[in-house]
């Protein structure tokens, strides 16, 4: 449900109104054939806040992506949507500034669960980073400006951590941890600068008593 729920407010923050500018609609289509990266799309003007209301459908015109452009470039957040049998089912949401990647990206399944929760700064990764698997998080790391940074962590899918390794810069320094699915120890490594200095295989206590 959680999941379901910010998909609905993405949905409603960004969902264009229906009436309005239709006078500007025709004009606004052609002129987008020398548009940058929005050719295929519908642009119509936005007087309100002087940018242009932007849209592109499939071959049987169902909606498939919409956002707003300012000077036929992508500003504020933009959503795709899955076509099909699962049309109008959000499939991504992205924040643009100035057709530059910038903060929040989510990508969602065919039925709404979050597959990825990201954050960018200028087009590069900067922030927490989350890849979720049937709505369980599988992969979280951290990033900063485009390198991993930060403790990198991956799940299995019964939710006990598989891996746990220090970043820095992008280079593993620290130490990097694997587990079995009782989230008992199997291997324990030290690196620096991305080179191994130490450790090995680890025998869970588990089978140690047996």
């Amino acid at each position: 449900m959680k999941n379901y729920f910010y998909c609905i407010v993405f949905i409603s923050l960004t969902f264009f109104a229906c009436s309005g500018g239709g006078g500007s609609s025709s004009s606004s289509a052609n002129a987008a054939a020398g548009t940058g990266g929005l050719q295929g799309f519908t642009l119509v003007d936005n007087p309100a806040s002087n940018t242009q209301r932007a849209s592109k459908t499939d071959a049987n015109g169902v909606l498939i992506e919409q956002g707003e452009a300012l000077n036929g470039k992508r500003v504020g957040t933009w959503m795709t949507y899955y076509d099909g049998k699962k049309a109008g089912v959000v499939k991504s949401s992205t924040s643009y500034v100035n057709d530059v990647i910038q903060g929040t990206h989510l990508k969602f399944d065919n039925i709404g669960r979050t597959e990825l929760r990201s954050s960018y700064s200028n087009g590069q990764l900067h922030g927490p980073y989350i890849e979720y698997k049937y709505g369980k998080p599988v992969k979280e790391s951290n990033y900063n400006n485009g390198q991993l940074d930060g403790m990198y962590r991956t799940y299995y899918q019964n939710g006990t951590k598989q891996q746990e390794t220090e970043y820095s810069n992008g280079k593993k320094n620290g130490r990097s941890v694997f587990y079995n699915e009782n989230e008992e120890i199997i291997m324990d490594y030290q690196y620096k600068n991305d080179e191994k200095v130490s450790g090995g295989a680890v025998t869970p206590p588990s089978t140690a008593k047996e």
